[in-house]
C-alpha cells in the first residue's frame, strides 16, 4: 500500500520532531541545574558540620597534630624541591644514617692505627735514629732527611699525575723513580754542601775533590801528586813534631775550627726540578711552534700538559 503526503503534512511532522529534540533538550539542562543546585547546597550544609580546632586545642588532639605534621612534611619536601636537593625515602635515610655510622668508625679506628703506628712512620723511625748519635750531627742528618723527603713528595705527586693521565702503572712508577731516584754527583754534592754549611768541612778543602768526591789520580804519585790542602796547613809545625829527635815528638790529630756557615744555600728539590721543568717547557713550545706534523704536535701539546699540571701542583707543596 502506497501512502502519498503532501509538503504541507511532511513539513507538520517536522515541525514536531523539532519540537521534541527542543523538549528532550531542556529537560536535561533542567536536570543537571537541578543536580547542581543540590549538591552546592548539600556542600553547603557539609562545611556548617566542620569543627572549629584553635588555640590550645590543637595540642591536645591527635588528628590535628597529624594534619600539621603532614603540613611540615610537605613544606620540607617542597623547599627541598625547589632547592634542587633530592627527596630521599625512609629506606634511603636509612642507608645514609648507616654510611655516615660506618664512615665514623672507620675514621676512628684510622685514628686510632695512626697513634699505634705513630713511631713507625718515615720521621719518627729517623729521629730516633739521629737520638742516639752525637747531638752535633742532628741537623746535618735533619737536612739530609727533609731534602730526601721533599723529592719523595714530588715523585708521588708525577706518579699521581701520570695515573690520572690515563698512564699504566709501570709508566706511573718510573715517573716516580725518575722524580725520587738521586744520582752519585748530586749525591756527592749534597754532602758537600751540607759539610760546609753545618761546620764540618772548609769549602776550600771541598774544592779539591771532584765531583764524584774523590781526589785527583796521578799514574806517578811521587813525583807528581800535589800536596792537597799544603797552604793551609803549617807543614814545617807538622814536619817538627813528627820528628823522632824532637822533643815534642807526639802524635798529634790536627783540625781545623771551621763554624757554621749561614751562608751556605741548598738549592730545594723544588726549587731544582721546577727549574729543570721550566727549562723542558720552553724548549717544547720552541718544538711546538716549528714542528709542522700534525701528530707530533699532539704529543708535544700532552706533553707541555702534564709539564704544567706538574708545575701547578710543586708551586703549592708545601
Amino acid at each position: 500500500m502506497v501512502l502519498f503526503v503532501t509538503p504541507k503534512a511532511l513539513l507538520a511532522g517536522n515541525n514536531e520532531r523539532k519540537s521534541s529534540v527542543i523538549t528532550a533538550i531542556v529537560t536535561v539542562l533542567t536536570l543537571f541545574a537541578t543536580s547542581f543546585a543540590v549538591s552546592d547546597a548539600f556542600g553547603q550544609e557539609q562545611v556548617s558540620e566542620f569543627t572549629v580546632i584553635e588555640g590550645e586545642e590543637i595540642k591536645s588532639n591527635p588528628v590535628a597534630q597529624q594534619i600539621l605534621q603532614k603540613i611540615e612534611e610537605s613544606k620540607r619536601i617542597m623547599a627541598e624541591m625547589l632547592a634542587g636537593k633530592p627527596v630521599l625515602t625512609e629506606q634511603q635515610k636509612l642507608v645514609e644514617e648507616q654510611r655516615r655510622i660506618v664512615k665514623e668508625r672507620l675514621e676512628a679506628d684510622l685514628k686510632r692505627m695512626d697513634k699505634d703506628y705513630e713511631s713507625y712512620t718515615p720521621r719518627n723511625s729517623f729521629a730516633k735514629f739521629v737520638s742516639s748519635v752525637d747531638p752535633n750531627f742532628h741537623d746535618l742528618y735533619w737536612d739530609q732527611f727533609n731534602y730526601m723527603d721533599e723529592k719523595i713528595k714530588i715523585a708521588r705527586i708525577a706518579k699521581q699525575l701520570a695515573l690520572a693521565d690515563s698512564a699504566t702503572y709501570e709508566e706511573a712508577q718510573a715517573e716516580y723513580i725518575k722524580y725520587a731516584s738521586l744520582t752519585r754527583v748530586e749525591m756527592v754534592k749534597l754532602v758537600q754542601d751540607l759539610n760546609v754549611k753545618h761546620g764540618f768541612a772548609d769549602q776550600r778543602m771541598q774544592n779539591i775533590f771532584d765531583e764524584y768526591g774523590k781526589l785527583v789520580r796521578y799514574e806517578n804519585d811521587k813525583d807528581e801528586a800535589v800536596c792537597y790542602g799544603c797552604e793551609y796547613v803549617d807543614a814545617d809545625a807538622l814536619l817538627a813534631k813528627a820528628n823522632p829527635d824532637s822533643a815534642e815528638s807526639t802524635i798529634t790529630f790536627v783540625s781545623a775550627e771551621i763554624k757554621k756557615n749561614a751562608d751556605v744555600k741548598i738549592e730545594s728539590p723544588r726549587d731544582a726540578t721546577v727549574k729543570r721543568l721550566e727549562d723542558k717547557l720552553d724548549s717544547l713550545s720552541e718544538q711546538l711552534a716549528s714542528d709542522s706534523d700534525p701528530k707530533a704536535q699532539q704529543e708535544l701539546v700532552k706533553s707541555i700538559e702534564r709539564i704544567v699540571s706538574l708545575l701547578d701542583r710543586l708551586k703549592k707543596l708545601e
